[in-house]
């Protein structure tokens, strides 16, 4: 959880959403008293101390910045065309099969929760999924936000399978199989023809050769004493990575 919110803030839910579990499930509060989870709360506010410490030095800049991206009104599109969005993009992410078994899964350990851990996983996953339906009310979402709420939910379908797997989940790894593969294989080869511009592989790649050129035209062209030079950019990404780079 600690490398979790290192990574990517919201990764806050799971520690939210796991107190949560322990609250409304009479069979877990008696952990509330035990050690173990708040030893896994320092173990986990550790690991998170060096990006507190990176942020109280430059005006908590990630933090705020994190809170208005993901909360802030912005608003492009109708409701209706940011739920569509969302669920569409969510299809495409966990594979449409399985985007239905785990929702299903996520669904009936709630309702009928008959194991401790798994009413866990479930609650843990509806958490994150519906902070991210709030989020669209406000603003577009982006594919990759909600990818936190898959994670315990393919756990927990793969935890209560009994026997052997149904024609549906056969067919759901299958199709998830390949296109993880394809995947994989694109970020190795370039195997899919996408322009540059919408290729996230494309554009992970060349930031230093971006910064060298920034620089190079900073050497040429310095303020003038006394002046601070500004940059700015189109997008937040090429800010930070021209900051991170140059």
């Amino acid at each position: 959880i600690g490398l979790a919110m290192a990574s990517k803030f919201t990764g806050v839910f799971y520690p939210i959403a796991i107190v949560l579990a322990l609250l409304i499930h009479p069979a877990l509060r008696a952990r509330i008293v035990e050690p173990g989870p708040w030893l896994a709360v320092a173990v986990a506010s550790l690991v998170m101390v060096p990006v507190l410490l990176w942020n109280s030095q430059h005006d908590w800049i990630a933090f705020r910045f994190q809170l208005g991206h993901g909360l802030g009104i912005k608003v492009k599109e109708t409701l209706l065309h940011r739920m569509l969005n969302l669920v569409g993009s969510q299809a495409g992410l966990v594979t449409p099969i399985l985007l239905v078994l785990v929702v299903g899964r996520i669904w009936k350990s709630l309702r009928a929760p008959r194991h401790d851990a798994r009413f866990a996983l479930a609650v843990i996953s509806a958490f994150c999924a519906l902070f991210f339906v709030y989020s669209a009310t406000r603003r577009n979402v982006e594919a990759n936000w909600p990818a936190i709420a898959w994670l315990p939910a393919l756990v927990l379908l793969g935890a209560a399978r009994e026997g052997a797997r149904t024609a549906w989940e056969r067919r759901a790894l299958w199709l998830a199989g390949v296109l993880s593969a394809v995947l994989l294989s694109h970020a190795a080869f370039r195997i899919v023809p996408l322009p540059a511009r919408r290729d996230q592989v494309s554009q992970a790649h060349g930031w230093d050769a971006y910064a060298a050129s920034f620089d190079s035209a900073y050497r040429a062209n310095p303020p003038a004493a006394g002046r601070t030079l500004h940059v700015a950019a189109n997008r937040y990404q090429d800010a930070a990575m021209l900051s991170f780079h140059s």
